[in-house]
C-alpha cells in the first residue's frame, strides 16, 4: 500500500520541520519508506531519520496480574504490579484459549521480568 502524507508537516523549536508517521499496533513486518520532495525554488533537499518509538504504560488499577502467558486459565500469576508500575509494551496478542479474557500485551517490567498483563476493556 502507498500512503502520501499530504501536508502534515510541522515546524519545531530550532526552525526545522518535522512530520510524525504512525505504524498501526498490529502491522507487524517490515517497511518501506520512500519520500519524495519538491521545492518551488529549483532546489532541494531532505534528511529523513527513522526512530522506533517504544510503547509504554502506567498501571492505573491498585494491582495487575503479570502472567507467564496470555491466559487466566491454569496459569498462576508471576507477580503483582502495583498501581503505579511504567510497563514497556511489547505487542498486543489474542489468547489461543481464553475467551473470557481474551486481549493480552506482552510487556517488560521495570526490573526486567517479562509476561503478560489483561489489556483493558
Amino acid at each position: 500500500m502507498v500512503t502520501s502524507l499530504n501536508g502534515d508537516w510541522r515546524g519545531t523549536s530550532n526552525g526545522t520541520w518535522t512530520q510524525l508517521l504512525s505504524v498501526p499496533e498490529n502491522a507487524g513486518g517490515s517497511f518501506d519508506f520512500y519520500v519524495q520532495y519538491y521545492e518551488r525554488t529549483g532546489s532541494s533537499a531532505i534528511n529523513v531519520a527513522l526512530e522506533e518509538v517504544q510503547p509504554t504504560a502506567e498501571v492505573t488499577a491498585s494491582t495487575l496480574n503479570l502472567r507467564s502467558k496470555p491466559s487466566t486459565l491454569n496459569n498462576t500469576p508471576i507477580t503483582e504490579l502495583n498501581s503505579g508500575t511504567n510497563l514497556k509494551i511489547l505487542r498486543k496478542v489474542q489468547s489461543a484459549n481464553d475467551t473470557s479474557v481474551p486481549d493480552w500485551y506482552q510487556v517488560v517490567t521495570p526490573d526486567g521480568r517479562q509476561g503478560y498483563v489483561a489489556a483493558p476493556v
